[in-house]
C-alpha cells in the first residue's frame, strides 16, 4: 500500500505477516542463515528484554506511601532531576524525528502547580455548560459520570497522532450531520482527535497532542506538540485552537512512533513517584495506520526496537490505547498480536463501523453509537467496555452495563418483566442515536433481542384438572 512505500524502499515484495512476527523473535524472515543481526538468539533480541541500560520499575507495593512527595510541596524539575543524575541515559547517534520528539517543550502536564492541584482533587467536577454539550453530542447521563470517573483514575492523557502521508487515504469515514460520509483517514482522525481536545478543555483535564511528524503549513501555523486542558493558563482556549489548526495541516512524512513512545515515558519516569503515591495512570493514545518505522533502521529492525520501547513501560501507571485508521489486514494483525504479547494494558479499537459490526456480533441488542465509541476512545477503567466486542455480556455484566450507560440502578432481571418494563422506560428517555451498521436513527437497546438472549424462562410440566398434563413457563 502507499503507506509502506518510504518504509520498504529497498524491499522487493510486501513482508506477510508471519515474517513480521518472526523479526519480534529475532529472525530475518529474508534470509534466515545469514549474520543479520536480526537473526541474533531470541534470548537477546526480543522486544521483551529491556535495554541494558535499563532497570525494571518496581511495583506499587514496593514503594511505602511515606516515601512519596507531599501534595503541598514542590516537585522536582526536569533540570534538577538531571543535576542530581536521577535522569535515565540518552540514546546514541539520536534521528532526526527522535530529536524532534526529545526536544518538545516543557511539558505542562508534570509542571508543579498543575500536577499539585489535579492529584490533590478527589474526584472531578463537570459544569452544567459541559454536561448539556455532552447531552447535545448523545451522551446519557451515565456515560457522563464515566467520563468524570476517567478524568480522576486517568488525570493526564497523551495523544500521538500519525500524520504520516498515509493518512492522506481516502478510505476514511466520518459522521455529517447524522450521515457516514467518505473522508480522508485525516479528516476522520481529525473529527476524533477534535472531540477529545475540547472535551479535555471542557473537563479541564490534561493532555498532550503530540504529532509524530512536525506540520508543514503555509504561514508556520501548526504545532507539533499541543497542550490542551490547562485550566491554569492564561488563554485557557489557546491549546484547542492550536490543536485544531495543525489539525488542519496536511499530514506528510513517516510513522516515528518508538521515539515519541521512549519520550512519553522519560515525562512519566520524572514523576513516577507521585503518581504512584495517588495511585493515578496514564493514558497514552496511539492514533495510527500503519506500523512503526525509523529512517535508520530496515522495517524489521524498527518493528522489534517500537516491541523494546513498548515493553519498557512494563509496571509502570500507564494504559495504553490504539485507535486504528485503517482497515488492512497486515496493519491489524500487527496490533492485535502486539495486544497479545505484551504485559502492558493495551486496547485496540477500530473506527466506529468496524467496531460497531464487531460489537453487533456479539452483542446484537445494542446499538453501539458514536458516543460510546468516543468514550472508549477516551479511556476507561471498567474492563466491561473492553468486552463488548470480544464475547457476549453474562446477565450479571449486561444489567451493570445497563447501570453505567443510563447511570441508574435497574431492579435484577430475574425476574425479567420488572427489568424490561423498567428498562424501555430509560430507553425512551435516552432518545434515538446513529446506528454506524444500519444508518438509522435507532433506540440505543433492542429490547426485543434483549429478551430473546437474557430472558431464561424455565418450561415444566403441570398437571392441569380440566385438560390434563401441559407445559407451561415460568419466569
Amino acid at each position: 500500500g502507499a503507506r509502506f512505500r518510504t518504509a520498504l524502499q529497498g524491499y522487493k515484495r510486501l513482508p506477510t505477516q508471519h515474517n513480521l512476527h518472526r523479526s519480534w523473535q529475532g529472525v530475518d524472515p529474508e534470509n534466515p542463515n545469514s549474520a543479520h543481526p536480526a537473526n541474533e538468539p531470541r534470548r537477546q533480541q526480543s522486544y521483551r528484554v529491556p535495554y541494558e541500560e535499563q532497570k525494571t520499575p518496581p511495583k506499587y507495593d514496593d514503594i511505602p506511601v511515606i516515601q512519596a512527595v507531599e501534595v503541598e510541596s514542590p516537585l522536582p524539575t526536569a533540570g534538577q532531576l538531571k543535576k542530581q543524575g536521577s535522569m535515565g541515559k540518552h540514546m546514541k547517534s539520536p534521528s532526526s524525528s527522535e530529536k524532534n520528539a526529545q526536544c518538545s517543550p516543557k511539558n505542562f502536564l508534570f509542571e508543579t502547580p498543575l500536577l499539585r492541584s489535579r492529584l490533590g482533587k478527589r474526584g472531578a467536577q463537570m459544569s452544567d455548560a459541559t454536561a448539556d454539550w455532552l447531552t447535545c453530542q448523545g451522551f446519557p447521563k451515565g456515560l457522563q459520570e464515566i467520563i468524570k470517573d476517567a478524568t480522576d483514575v486517568f488525570p493526564f492523557r497523551c495523544f500521538l497522532l500519525d500524520n504520516s502521508g498515509s493518512m492522506s487515504e481516502g478510505d476514511g469515514k466520518r459522521i455529517v450531520n447524522n450521515q457516514m460520509r467518505e473522508c480522508q483517514r485525516w479528516l476522520e482522525l481529525g473529527q476524533c482527535m477534535e472531540f477529545h481536545g475540547e472535551l479535555c478543555e471542557r473537563m479541564g483535564a490534561p493532555a498532550e497532542f503530540r504529532f509524530l511528524n512536525p506540520p508543514r503549513a503555509p504561514g508556520g501555523k501548526g504545532e507539533q506538540y499541543v497542550p490542551v486542558g490547562n485550566i491554569e493558563a492564561v488563554d485557557a482556549d489557546m491549546g484547542f485552537r492550536t490543536l485544531c489548526e495543525t489539525l488542519g495541516c496536511s499530514p506528510s512524512g513517516g510513522t516515528p512512533l518508538t521515539q515519541h513512545v521512549r519520550a512519553v515515558r522519560d515525562l512519566i519516569m520524572d514523576n513516577l513517584d507521585v503518581l504512584r503515591a495517588h495511585r493515578k495512570y496514564i493514558i497514552i493514545h496511539i492514533a495510527t495506520d500503519g506500523l512503526p518505522s525509523d529512517e535508520r533502521l530496515t522495517r524489521y529492525e524498527s518493528v522489534r526496537e517500537f516491541g523494546k520501547a513498548v515493553a519498557m513501560l512494563n509496571h509502570l501507571p500507564v494504559q495504553i490505547i490504539v485507535r486504528l485508521c485503517t482497515d488492512e489486514e497486515q496493519v491489524v494483525d500487527f496490533w492485535n498480536d502486539m495486544d497479545a504479547e505484551i504485559e502492558v494494558p493495551l486496547d485496540v479499537i477500530d473506527d466506529l463501523c468496524g467496531e460497531g459490526g464487531e460489537v453487533m456480533e456479539v452483542q446484537p441488542w445494542l446499538t453501539y453509537a458514536a458516543p460510546l465509541h468516543r468514550l472508549r476512545e477516551f479511556g476507561v477503567s471498567n474492563k466491561i467496555f473492553d468486552l463488548l466486542d470480544e464475547r457476549a455480556l453474562t446477565i450479571d455484566e449486561m444489567k451493570e452495563f445497563m447501570e453505567m450507560l443510563f447511570g441508574v440502578p435497574f431492579p435484577d432481571p430475574r425476574p425479567w418483566k420488572p427489568f424490561e418494563a423498567f428498562l424501555h422506560k430509560q430507553n425512551n428517555e435516552a432518545g434515538l442515536v446513529l446506528n454506524p451498521i444500519t444508518l438509522m436513527m435507532t433506540p440505543w437497546i433492542n429490547v426485543r433481542q434483549l429478551r430473546k438472549i437474557y430472558n431464561k424462562r424455565r418450561w415444566k410440566f403441570r398437571l392441569c384438572a380440566a385438560s390434563g398434563p401441559r407445559i407451561v413457563a415460568t419466569s
